[in-house]
């Protein structure tokens, strides 16, 4: 069915999600390395994923998890660290 893969990019998208604002909620003890080895961590899962998963969505529809997932989380998380770090700058 198109809705278990619907359900799986979902489940996906929200774990990758957690794990980046836990990290980012984390980074004034572990630093902000753990967070940036987390997504040199995600690029290699990205480009693994893209190369060897595909989920039809539609019958038209053919979307690459590491593609659609992955670099949304990264935009994320960068824009968040800059933001981040302008905001409390004098």
């Amino acid at each position: 069915m198109i809705y278990d893969q619907i359900a799986i990019f979902f489940l996906q998208g929200t774990l990758v999600a957690f794990v980046i604002l836990i990290l980012f909620r984390l980074r004034k003890v572990l630093g902000i390395g753990a967070l940036f080895a987390c997504l040199g961590l995600f690029k290699f899962i990205q480009i693994f994923l893209s190369h060897s998963s595909y989920s039809f969505v539609n019958s038209n529809i053919l979307i690459a998890p590491g593609a659609s997932i992955f670099i949304t989380a990264t935009f994320f998380c960068i824009i968040g660290y800059i933001y981040k770090r302008r905001c409390f700058r004098n």
